[in-house]
């Protein structure tokens, strides 16, 4: 007679009877029991509406492609078009160039960094926080609106 540990017996069990089983996963949504299609599920994905966008201290115009942002005291890109998730939310690459008051010399290099842009749209309202990653450094949280263009406080 073979002397089996009662405990292993129930762990190989268990295997044996899940053994069988399709693979699926807790966020496995597909509760008809048929194949999904192969790749990663699509999101919803829109584009940022074209035009002005506008709040306090800054002025964002957007284009299909791209968007060119004025500062009180700088100026940015964003170098991709602007896809917004089915959150509302994006997140995408640019430049920030600071500016200061004052001419500028032809021979001084401007002051340009690369820059994160993320943010979340609701209707016409957006937040957009700006950072600089080679510095770690939050540039700020701005509040802006779609067809606005407040007036800025140039460098003083």
């Amino acid at each position: 007679m073979l002397n089996v540990n009662p405990i292993i017996g129930i762990v190989v069990a268990i295997g044996v009877l899940f053994t069988g089983l399709p693979e699926r996963s807790c966020n496995d949504d597909n509760q008809s029991g048929t194949p999904r299609e192969s790749g990663t599920p699509k999101m919803d994905i829109t584009k940022l509406a074209e035009g002005v966008w506008g709040g306090p201290h800054i002025i964002m115009e957007v284009t299909a492609d791209n968007a060119v942002i004025t500062y009180d005291c700088a100026v940015g890109t964003i170098d991709e078009p602007i896809e917004i998730d089915q959150d509302g939310r994006f997140a995408v690459r640019g430049t920030l160039t600071r500016q200061r008051r004052g001419s500028v010399r032809s021979d001084e290099t401007p002051d340009r960094h690369p820059a994160h842009y993320a943010g979340r749209v609701e209707s016409k309202s957006m937040t957009l926080v700006v950072t600089l990653p080679s510095t770690n450094e939050a540039e700020g949280t701005f509040y802006l609106k779609h067809d606005e263009r407040p007036e800025l406080t140039r460098c003083m």
